[in-house]
């Protein structure tokens, strides 16, 4: 047997979430890494030059992932709209089935075509 072998149930979404928000905390420990690096330095050294280049890339890098996180959920929060409810299943099988067994009864009696009319239309 084997045991602690659990399936990850998390959607593609939620994974990539995920990821971008270890990315995101990656990021942050880097500038605050570099602020304190260049906390010690002359400004005007090449080291203070450098280490400033590098935090202005993670800081670029942080608000580009922080957009795309924003993106990621906006796209998660829409994408749970889409499910259809139980009373639309249901309205949309009786339609079927009325208009299944009005055609059942044309084939054994000609009835009149106004029997259509019991069809409740749509509202479109």
């Amino acid at each position: 047997m084997k045991f602690g072998n659990k399936k990850d149930k998390r959607t593609n979404l939620e994974k990539e979430i995920d990821s971008v928000l270890e990315v995101l905390k990656t990021l942050k420990q880097e500038a605050a890494d570099y602020s304190l690096t260049m906390k010690d330095l002359d400004p005007e050294s090449k080291e203070y030059i450098s280490a400033n280049k590098r935090l202005d890339r993670v800081l670029n890098d942080y608000s580009t992932m922080t957009s795309s996180l924003e993106k990621l959920t906006n796209s998660q929060s829409k994408g749970k709209d889409n499910t259809i409810k139980w009373d639309t299943i249901i309205y949309v099988g009786g339609q079927l089935l009325s208009i299944v067994l009005i055609i059942g009864y044309e084939q054994v009696g000609v009835i009149a075509t106004k029997a259509l009319g019991f069809v409740v239309r749509g509202r479109g």
